[in-house]
Parts: C-alpha cells; structure tokens; sequence
C-alpha cells in the first residue's frame, strides 16, 4: 500500500486503539502508540480496560477481522487453549424465552470467547513486532499541538514518566487519533483550542451483572461452549456464560433493574444459580458492577458551529 504520511499518532493501547495503529502502518511510515498505564507483558488485568472482568465474545465478524490483519490469531488462539467455535451445535441461544435450534458449520461462522485480557495480550504482542509501530506506555496526554492558525492539529503535548519524573514533550504527527474511550480528554482539548465541545447525550439503562469464573466437570455441558438467555416478558433477567481459556468458564447473569447489583451467586435470583453453583469445582472469583447511566458522546457538532474540529485529528 502507496504510503501517505510519515508519521501517525494512536492515543491509547486498547483493542481499538491497537487495531487503529495496526491499520494506519499501511498508510504511515511509523506509527506511535501513547498509554497512560504500564502495560503487561502477559494477560492481566489493567485499570484501562475496566469491563475486562467481565464476560467477552469475539463474534464472526471480529474474529475474521483480527484473522485478516493478523493472519494466523485464531489457530494460535485455539492451540492456546481458547475455544475456538464454528458449528452451532456448540452454542445454546434463547432470546425472548425462545429456545433456537442451532445446527450446521456455517462457511463463515467463528466465535471466540476468550477471556479480554487474553485477547488484549495476544493482540498486543503482535502489534509490538511490527517494525513500524512503536508502544510508549506510562505516558500521559496532556494536550494537542496545532497550527497558528489552529485549525490543523501537528501532535500531542505529553508528560512521559522516566526515572520518577516528569518533563512535557511535544510529539510531530500528520495525524492523531484519539482511542482513549469514555475517559478520554477530547471535548477539553477541543475547547482549550477554540472549538466548542461536542453534544453530549445521555440514556439511563439501569443494567446490573455479576461475573463468577468456574472450573467444571468434565464433560459437564456436554459438548457446549457458549450458552446466551436474554430477558423475556416478566423476567427482566438473564444471563450469558461462555468456555475460557485454561478450561475456565465465565458466568454473567444480568438483570434491568434500579436494585443495587448483585454481590454473591444467590443474591443473581433466578432458580439456575444453585445449579450452576453444585456443578462448580472451583470458584475462582466474583466481580460486581452496575451500569445507572451510559454516557456518549457524540463527535458531530450542529451544523451552527462553524468550527466543527480541526483537520488531521479523529476524535474518540
């Protein structure tokens, strides 16, 4: 692919953040990755990925693209010990209170349920191998560089630990995307260089979940890897419990509900937690959260404001 710039900037080492430098090294001689937290050499938890505890499922659509971009991912995560999936019969789905009937090994079908921070570091090292992206973690964003004119943005001002301290640095780029997420500073560097920040919507969901990892007997789900119940009417509850990495399982019930989330398997309600309790070998651990209000905030800004965002930044 013809080159179109000399240097790019990502703004965050999450999945997304990962893909997008991935993708820009075909466009751009180097590419530079900015993470503010320390980032693991294996698979572990991190504070920049706070759902990372939760249940994950890399659906067809993901699976073949990581496939695309890093030929060989799912055959080394299947001989990792992640299940890799591609007959239905393996899958049991009942949306709505309606059992489905799953059969066949459909061309294009592949689910992975790998656990996110297995995923992540699997990623992650790949990334770090190409000769032209560069990872710098333990490095805060701090600002945009621009013109004088400041409708083109020309880098990041960045605070990069070493040795204790700190010292600012402004960082070239042709282009800078922003990936840091729902944390991210885009609407405040937009307003400190004269941009009015963008609208922000809000839309109480009021989604409570627990995760729970299990060990199983073996043969326990006879066969089955992945098992979905959504809500149904009457029953705003449900719950999604997938086959990990190391013979592990994930269990998340749900549940649409103002109640404060659940803390232990018999607070989750629904008759099949004493079930999935007995069949248990090992419980390893117990992660509670609540969602009262998802926030997101939209790029675009009304067709009123004349200044909409400056060129050569893609924000979050």
């Amino acid at each position: 692919m013809r080159k179109i710039g000399d240097h790019a900037m990502v703004l965050g080492a999450s999945m997304g953040g990962l893909l997008a430098a991935r993708v820009l090294a075909d466009a751009y001689q180097r590419v530079t990755v900015v993470e503010r937290d320390l980032l693991p050499e294996t698979a572990e938890h991190r504070r920049g990925v706070p759902q990372g505890r939760h249940a994950h499922l890399l659906v067809p659509g993901g699976a073949q693209l990581l496939d695309e971009l890093f030929p060989g991912l799912l055959d080394d995560l299947g001989a990792g010990g992640v299940p890799v999936i591609r007959d239905l019969g393996e899958l049991r789905f009942a949306p709505g209170g309606h059992p489905l009937r799953l059969e066949g090994r459909p061309a294009e079908f592949i689910l992975c349920p790998a656990s996110r921070p297995h995923l992540d570091a699997q990623v992650r090292t790949r990334v770090r191998a190409l000769p032209a992206i560069e990872i710098i973690d333990r490095c805060n964003a701090v600002g945009l560089s621009t013109t004088a004119a400041r409708d083109r943005v020309t880098g990041v001002r960045m605070l990069r630990a070493a040795g204790g301290a700190q010292a600012e640095e402004d960082l070239h780029a042709d282009l800078v995307v922003d990936a840091t997420g729902r944390g991210g500073r885009t609407p405040a560097w937009l307003a400190a260089i004269g941009y009015d920040p963008p609208p922000e919507e809000q839309l109480a969901v009021h989604l409570k979940y627990a995760t729970r990892h299990l060990r199983l007997r073996p043969g326990a789900m006879d066969g089955v890897k992945v098992v979905g119940v959504g809500a149904e009417p009457g029953q705003p509850s449900g719950l999604a419990m997938f086959a990990e990495e190391e013979d592990r399982w994930i269990l998340m019930p749900l549940r649409r509900s103002r109640p404060p989330s659940p803390r232990t398997m018999t607070s989750i309600g629904p008759s099949w937690a004493g079930s999935i309790r007995q069949r248990a070998a090992a419980l390893l651990w117990l992660t509670a959260a609540r969602s009262p209000r998802a926030r997101t905030a939209a790029m675009h800004l009304p067709s009123k404001v004349s200044r909409k965002c400056p060129t050569a930044y893609t924000p979050r």
